[in-house]
């Protein structure tokens, strides 16, 4: 029919048939075909909408980089047509480049392309509140408009959602919680204006259990971050009206309100009422035993829940039983690498922590660490909090410096994070650095059940070590517990690095942390099987002309905008600290004061002071050459962040000569080609390329 089709339309009609036919059947190639040949004599008005259709098959076929340039080109359309004098106020064309920017957006969030995602979310915005500017000027009050203006307003409502939820996948929880409270306030606006209209015989012409459903979800994300930072009256709340309205549109025995009542459920726990959350449990692992099938997470994640009340009980055994069950739960629904993996073992490791079984609790830990660094990222507040438990069991195990570097970590991921000083994660660090400093090991867990977890983990996988908090500790400063603690070893440290370059650290900074074989290694290095054997070569007599803490003072004060405020920037200032203790105890030219050195590089360099930061990566460099020798892995961190900021200066050729000396050097320890690190500078060296090229 097709081959034999006379008329523009009938070709259109037809071949959209067969690209349908074919899509139903899965065989999106064929389909991509079929669209495709209607776009060689489609009108201007109707290619954006075939672009889109093609992308969506691209989507469905798992070929994301051809879905993005097909939406990219319906997008530039799209934008054009706008720009045209009698589109300006097409609201309807508005509304289909805000649909394509939808779907395009799915595809960010589904390759984890954050910022990409927060452009498209802008864009979207943007777009939003210019229709709705639309509508208030448009001089019609029909229904239809009234409908257009409530369908601006439900998307803009779920429009701040979905901000919020990557904002919550990034860590990033204040930015999250605004974008919840949005939704949740223009939802609640859409409702009672709806109402109002019923009312007063305007009819019921929006709501329905969808949208009404809907609202619920901002509330029920509002609850979790409630419950991460231990405003549990808040958390209930905003928890028990989303229950209302998932009541009554789904009814009471639905897996959605289930989840919910679960919710609401370990509140009542970290409330301390235990007994009425024991019975809330129960009643729900007997509703999800009736609805879901043999297996399911939610049925390991009341599991979690109960033993985390008898562990609060002081039940070992019974909750060891319950978690142990859960864990064979999980991990036959999802591979290792998930949360809800990570926090089964969390759990396991709180009962053996409270049972003395340190080792054991140490090696449940380790694994839960293991994937949250996966899963989220070295910054994200659920890793530190993983640093602050491991801190404690190194603590509980002699292990004093070990301690201290995990509880640095987890301060600066906290401050990375904007988490306040009376944040309960902060507060639980501090007194555990007061603790260590004073060297008295008295914060053993507590029988009473006090729960301390600060972990995001809402219906289950949300317990502590249980120790105290009772010590005034809001007004302690980081500062003095470093200081103290400066010895022979060095606390770890690893800045976050600015955007440009983040994720590419973060990958080599958690193949260290993974490898580290227990050793106090610095945060700028990557210690691999080969160089972790090989003891470090000192040679303390050797002399150089360095960069101490006196001179980076110098530095901070010698001109330009930033000096004053990093003067006054906490981080820098515990640094320069740590570095006169390293002087005054190790010299300045020990390897772990080389590695502070590194570190304060870091600090300027996320502070955009980057002639300074070549500066102290140079020193460092000289130091860790002559204390370590040129072929160490130390050296190859420290040649690879000074490549990172010749790249960011615009020096192409420093870098790539700084690049391939880094790649250079972890051959030659014997890392392979498949190593993170090898892998990350060739790919930084293909970056210089191409930024170079770009610059012509």
């Amino acid at each position: 029919q097709l081959n034999h089709a006379k008329t523009r339309e009938e070709r259109i009609n037809i071949a959209s048939s067969l690209g349908q036919i074919h899509a139903s059947q899965e065989n999106y190639v064929e389909a991509i075909k079929s669209y495709a040949q209607i776009l060689s004599y489609a009108s201007h008005s109707e290619r954006a909408a075939l672009l889109s259709n093609i992308a969506v098959l691209h989507r469905r076929n798992r070929n994301y980089k051809e879905a993005l340039r097909a939406y990219n080109q319906a997008l530039e359309m799209l934008r054009n047509d706008l720009k045209e004098p009698q589109n300006k106020h097409n609201i309807g064309m508005k509304f289909q480049l805000f649909t394509t920017l939808q779907n395009m957006v799915t595809i960010h969030r589904r390759l984890r392309e954050f910022d990409a995602s927060f452009e498209v979310y802008n864009e979207m915005l943007v777009l939003l509140k210019g229709i709705l500017k639309d509508i208030e000027n448009n001089e019609t009050s029909s229904l239809q408009m009234r409908e257009v203006h409530s369908n601006a307003c439900y998307a803009l409502a779920r429009l701040h959602n979905s901000i919020g939820s990557v904002y919550s996948c990034c860590g990033q929880t204040d930015e999250a919680f605004w974008h919840y409270l949005e939704s949740a306030s223009v939802f609640k606006m859409i409702y009672n204006a709806e109402m109002e209209k019923e009312q007063h015989g305007g009819g019921h012409y929006q709501t329905n259990d969808v949208r009404r459903g809907d609202m619920a979800e901002p509330l029920s994300n509002l609850g979790k971050i409630h419950l991460s930072r231990r405003e549990l009256t808040e958390a209930m709340n905003a928890w028990t009206e989303a229950l209302h309205i998932q009541q009554e549109v789904f009814g009471s025995d639905s897996p959605i309100v289930v989840n919910t009542l679960a919710n609401i459920a370990v509140v009542q726990q970290q409330m301390g009422h235990l007994n009425d959350a024991l019975f809330s449990h129960k009643e729900i692992l007997k509703l999800r035993s009736q609805i879901l099938e043999n297996g399911h997470p939610d049925i390991a994640n009341t599991l979690n829940n109960i033993g985390n009340i008898r562990l609060c009980q002081c039940e070992f055994d019974g909750a060891l039983d319950l978690y142990s069950k859960a864990l064979i739960i999980v991990r036959n629904a999802f591979d290792n690498q998930h949360p809800l993996v990570a926090g089964t073992l969390h759990n396991i490791a709180c009962v053996y922590y409270r049972q003395g079984r340190y080792n054991d609790a140490l090696s449940n830990f380790e694994k839960a660490f293991d994937i949250l660094n996966v899963v989220h990222g070295e910054n994200h507040v659920e890793v530190g909090e993983m640093h602050l438990y491991l801190g404690k069991i190194q603590q509980k195990l002699g292990r004093p410096d070990e301690a201290m570097k995990h509880y640095i970590r987890a301060m600066r991921i906290f401050e990375t994070n904007n988490l306040g000083e009376n944040h309960p994660s902060v507060k639980v660090t501090i007194h555990s650095i007061d603790a260590l400093d004073d060297d008295g090991n008295n914060d053993a867990p507590s029988s009473q059940g006090t729960d301390t977890g600060h972990g995001n983990y809402y219906d289950g996988n949300d317990v502590s070590l249980g120790d105290s908090q009772s010590t005034d500790i809001s007004d302690l400063a980081l500062l003095d517990r470093i200081v103290e603690s400066v010895g022979a070893a060095v606390p770890q440290s690893s800045k976050p690095m600015p955007p440009s370059r983040t994720s590419a650290r973060n990958s080599e900074q958690q193949q260290q942390q993974r490898t580290s074989n227990n050793s106090p290694k610095s945060s700028g290095s990557t210690q691999s099987k080969s160089a972790a054997a090989a003891p470090r070569r000192i040679r303390p007599h050797v002399r150089v002309n360095s960069l101490g803490s006196q001179s980076i003072l110098s530095l901070i004060s010698d001109g330009g905008n930033d000096g004053e405020g990093l003067k006054n920037d906490r981080t820098v200032m515990v640094f320069i600290e740590k570095l006169k203790a390293q002087e005054a105890t190790l010299g300045i030219s020990h390897p772990d004061s080389a590695q502070t050195l590194v570190d304060v590089g870091d600090i300027f360099f996320e502070r955009g002071s980057n002639n300074k930061s070549i500066k102290i990566y140079q020193e460092a460099l000289l130091l860790q050459r002559g204390e370590l020798g040129n072929d160490h892995i130390d050296v190859a961190g420290t040649v690879s962040k000074l490549a990172d900021v010749y790249l960011k200066k615009g020096f192409y050729e420093q870098a790539l000569e700084s690049y391939r000396e880094a790649l250079d050097i972890y051959r030659k320890i014997g890392l392979d080609e498949n190593h993170p690190n090898v892998k990350r500078m060739m790919q930084s060296i293909d970056d210089t390329l191409d930024e170079e090229q770009r610059s012509f």
